[in-house]
């Protein structure tokens, strides 16, 4: 069952998740800028995505295990397993639990969810339950936004791995109010009815990470 699948993959993860000297650091140094859960949780998110270069890793086991979060973070490099191993190490260093969470993107098939297999999954995201909210975050996507998610994983099955096994949970669609853009303009007029306009547009949620992508 998904359970099992999630223990399986928790074996897998868990280990690489040490922290080294370098991890420590850079989580004091959030620690010491930040004072809210989602603010630390933002600053990782920020640090993995803008120092850690995506080079994907799919050979054997490499497929399924991230390389030791000490190495992709000494390294500056990883894909979509060891950004997320990384984001957790760096978090765990702070006291907030987050998990990877396995999806299989709607561009690419059908999930069955009737067969529990880890060969059904192709990509790893981070989820990090607050108590103000769920956050579903994709370092490898270049959305830099905080509660943006890419539209193929909008609405997917994800399994979150914990030490409990796993649960298959789906991602949120998009709400409307969530993510907007709003344009405002101002028209400064003189006497002779000429004068300057001044635009200013204003993007949020998946608006906002698409336009930065």
């Amino acid at each position: 069952d998904w359970g099992e699948v999630g223990e399986w993959y928790y074996q897998l993860f868990e280990p690489q998740l040490s922290p080294s000297p370098g991890i420590m650091y850079q989580a004091k140094k959030i620690m010491g800028r930040t004072v809210t859960k989602k603010e630390r949780v933002a600053a990782v998110y920020r640090l993995v995505e803008r120092t850690i270069r995506y080079v994907g890793i799919e050979f054997g086991i490499g497929a399924y295990q991230p390389r030791p979060a000490s190495s992709t973070m000494a390294q500056r490099q990883g894909d979509c397993k060891d950004m997320t191993a990384l984001m957790v190490a760096l978090l765990a260093e702070m006291g907030i639990p987050a998990y990877a969470a396995l999806v299989r993107p709607s561009d690419q098939g059908i999930f069955v969810t009737e067969h529990p297999s880890p060969g059904q999954f192709s990509h790893v995201l981070l989820y990090v339950p607050l108590t103000d909210g769920e956050l579903w975050l994709d370092a490898t996507a270049g959305m830099a936004t905080l509660g943006a998610i890419p539209s193929a994983l909008r609405g997917q099955l994800a399994l979150i791995v914990n030490r409990d096994g796993g649960r298959l949970e789906r991602i949120p669609n998009a709400s409307p109010e969530k993510h907007k853009l709003v344009e405002k303009r101002t028209y400064n007029l003189n006497m002779t009815g000429g004068g300057q306009i001044t635009t200013t547009i204003d993007l949020t949620g998946d608006l906002a990470g698409m336009s930065r992508q």
